[in-house]
C-alpha cells in the first residue's frame, strides 16, 4: 500500500511540477528532410528540405495539438503544406495528423501522417528541440504496405509561453 500511495503522489507531484513550469502555448520554426519514392510533378526534387512554422498547444501533460505552415523554397511554383495533428506523450510522443499540399492555386487530396518524436527541453522552460520522424499516406491500406522511403524527419525549435 505504500508503494502505491508512493507512486500516486510522485505522478501527482510530476504532473503539478511540469504543469507549472510549462506555458500551454509553444511557437517555433523548423525545418524538415523529405524524399519522395514516387514524382510529385514538375517542379518537385525527387528529396530536398523544407522549412516550417509551428504552434503547439499543451491543454493537458501527455496532450499536445500542433498545427505548422510548411513551406517549399526549392519549388518553382508556391508550395506549402499546412498540418495539424495530436499528440500524445512528454519527452518521447507518437500521434497522428492531417494536411494538404497548397500547388499551383490549389489544394491536393488529404494527407494523413503517423509522426513518433522526442522533445528534448535545451533551456528548461524556454526552448524545446523536437526531432521527429513522419509517416504519410493518402489511404489507410498503405499502412499495410509500410515502406521506409515515405519517411521524413524533421528538427523544430520551440519557445513555451
Amino acid at each position: 500500500m505504500k508503494k502505491l500511495l508512493f507512486v500516486v503522489v510522485l505522478l501527482t507531484a510530476l504532473v503539478l511540477h511540469q504543469s507549472s513550469i510549462a506555458g500551454p502555448h509553444r511557437v517555433g520554426i523548423g525545418v524538415r528532410y523529405w524524399r519522395s519514392v514516387t514524382s510529385l510533378g514538375e517542379g518537385f526534387d525527387k528529396d530536398d528540405v523544407s522549412w516550417l512554422i509551428s504552434y503547439q498547444y499543451a491543454p493537458a501533460w501527455l496532450v499536445r495539438f500542433e498545427a505548422d505552415l510548411e513551406w517549399y523554397p526549392s519549388v518553382t511554383e508556391t508550395a506549402f503544406a499546412p498540418h495539424v495533428h495530436a499528440l500524445v506523450g512528454a519527452g518521447l510522443y507518437g500521434g497522428i495528423g492531417i494536411g494538404a499540399l497548397y500547388y499551383d492555386g490549389s489544394f491536393t487530396d488529404p494527407v494523413l501522417n503517423l509522426r513518433v518524436g522526442i522533445d528534448i527541453p535545451l533551456v528548461p522552460m524556454l526552448v524545446d528541440v523536437d526531432l521527429n520522424a513522419n509517416y504519410s499516406f493518402t489511404d489507410f491500406d498503405q499502412l499495410s504496405d509500410f515502406e521506409f522511403e515515405n519517411i521524413t524527419v524533421g528538427m523544430t525549435a520551440r519557445f513555451a509561453f
